[in-house]
């Protein structure tokens, strides 16, 4: 994700993207897939196994499209620390 430091551009974008595809479609196609990899996998780690669907959106939704990257790099870095 090139993302700006403005959630709302962000958002925007994405929808267009979305919308539209291209470029930034594709890069949110990926971020999406992804982020529920991540969302779903750091679940089981913390729940020590079978998680709750709760706990997975809950984790997905912290990795956030809309935000700028330093929150998605801080928040991963986050994830990676506590695994």
């Amino acid at each position: 994700m090139d993302n700006s430091n403005i959630s709302l551009v962000n958002r925007a974008s994405n929808f267009v993207g979305s919308e539209f595809g291209g470029k930034r479609g594709q890069a949110l196609a990926q971020f999406n897939t992804s982020a529920k990899a991540v969302g779903d996998e750091a679940a089981k780690v913390f729940a020590g196994g079978q998680s709750a669907l709760g706990d997975r959106k809950e984790i997905g939704e912290s990795l956030n499209p809309n935000a700028p990257n330093s929150n998605l790099r801080a928040t991963l870095k986050t994830y990676a620390e506590l695994v």
